[in-house]
């Protein structure tokens, strides 16, 4: 009898680990395919983005905002037809860089493309771009072109969890908080005044413009 009460509980002691180890294996696969899913999202908007200057330019119907601020051509496009442009799989693989394939859901998803103020979706509901984090480039008040690297970046989910990231020395950073919305941020560099808002208040392309201390008249 004891023999066979302990055979149950060294199957159950074996068993128990084995299926959280599976579980945890396939959160992470989850979690990697969703990342990845975004990361391509991403890089088809930037296609559509571009494949859309590249329209206007040809045009010569409006007077365009420097590259640099993608804030301000978001905001043209808003007004401008080529916003209601739906583009091809055709015409943003010369905008794609890398190999120039049209990127895949690693999980399976199918995308829709869209007009060019839309987003690019996926069929899998948790493959969504505002449930993956976020990226941001941090720039300079006085002057928008420059990136501003080594500045810490918190990012607050929507399960009330703190994320935090630096900065690249362009710039940029790329945060995950997948699968929670992230609803807040705060920006801090030593000699500029700290920025804290909701995500809401992000200027339209994702980028974050910093006030130095003495531009402000504090010491």
């Amino acid at each position: 009898m004891h023999t066979k009460f302990r055979g149950i509980l060294l199957g159950v002691l074996i068993t128990i680990p084995a299926i959280a180890l599976t579980l945890w294996y396939f959160q992470i696969k989850r979690a990697i395919h969703a990342n990845c899913c975004i990361e391509n999202l991403a890089r088809i908007n930037a296609a559509k983005w571009w494949w859309a200057r590249g329209i206007v330019e040809a045009t010569n119907a409006q007077i365009l905002p420097p590259i640099w601020d993608r804030a301000g051509f978001w905001e043209l496009l808003q007004t401008n037809p080529v916003g209601n442009a739906v583009p091809s799989e055709e015409d943003l693989r010369t905008h794609l860089g890398g190999d120039l394939k049209m990127p895949v859901c690693p999980a399976g998803g199918i995308y829709t493309i869209g007009d060019v103020k839309s987003e690019v979706r996926c069929s899998i509901p948790l493959h969504k771009p505002e449930l993956g984090g976020i990226r941001l480039r941090i720039l300079h008040e006085a002057d928008p072109r420059t990136g501003i690297d080594g500045a810490t970046v918190q990012i607050l989910d929507e399960a009330g969890r703190w994320r935090k990231g630096v900065t690249d020395m362009s710039g940029y950073v790329k945060i995950s908080t997948w699968p929670r919305r992230p609803v807040a941020l705060v920006v801090s560099k030593r000699g500029f005044l700290t920025w804290s808002n909701s995500i809401d208040k992000v200027k339209g392309a994702g980028d974050v413009l910093l006030r130095k201390k003495s531009d402000s008249g504090s010491n």
